[in-house]
């Protein structure tokens, strides 16, 4: 699924979208350039209530595909549920692999929590490259000493992933007043040549050539002289 937007649905398990088991002959799912905003999990016909995944739900079985579903190049956005499972995403994977990568995606102003996940796995979800950030109330739970493998990321608090190579608790300096894309980032941004280069993909989520110093989150950031 490729530069694609999901804006305002609704649904149990995954408000935008929702993924289940895929076995390792059908290969693994990949979204890319794509765009989660307003999007909810509930009941809708119980009170709106419960609901897990507000953007995405990746719930993988016991055959899972030895590939990861990846995610790159995302932005989630003002996605909620009715309960606190996973305001923009829920992973969960009964095998002993990981079942989701984000990669250079953005995370931000979600509603019941950022990402939850668990499973069997130690690391069901891989975070790399991204910016989680003001999803209240937790932004990855279980932290990253459970739920995620995290690196390179800008997480709000820490999340437990300070041990983790070159992670980031600072503000990352959204740009609020650009209506229509708001959260690329502002030239004060820690975020900025802040990502890993060798897995950063070579693009970002607008199509532009990231630069030989990638930022973290969906957006890489360009001087007007750029």
């Amino acid at each position: 699924v490729i530069d694609s937007t999901f804006n305002a649905n609704q649904a149990y398990i995954g408000g935008g979208v929702s993924i289940s088991q895929t076995l390792d002959w059908l290969g693994a799912p990949q979204l890319d350039a794509c765009t989660f905003t307003f999007n909810r999990a509930s009941r809708w016909w119980d009170d709106d209530m419960a609901g897990t995944g507000g953007a995405l739900a990746a719930f993988l079985g016991q055959y899972v595909s030895s590939e990861y579903t990846l995610v790159q190049n995302s932005l989630f956005g003002n996605n909620s549920t009715g309960s606190q499972l996973g305001g923009a995403i829920a992973s969960a994977a009964l095998s002993e692999e990981p079942s989701l990568a984000l990669l250079n995606c953005t995370i931000a102003d979600n509603e019941s929590g950022g990402i939850i996940s668990d499973s069997a796995a130690s690391w069901p979800t891989v975070v790399y490259n991204s910016i989680v950030w003001g999803n209240g109330p937790y932004e990855i739970s279980p932290d990253c000493d459970e739920g995620a493998v995290v690196f390179y990321s800008d997480i709000m608090g820490g999340a437990g992933c300070e041990g983790f190579a070159g992670n980031l608790s600072s503000t990352p300096w959204f740009d609020s007043m650009d209506p229509f894309l708001p959260y690329q980032l502002l030239d004060l941004s820690p975020c900025i040549d802040a990502a890993d280069p060798a897995s950063a993909p070579l693009t970002d989520i607008t199509g532009a050539y990231r630069d030989p110093n990638p930022d973290m989150g969906a957006f890489e950031f360009f001087t007007e002289e750029d």
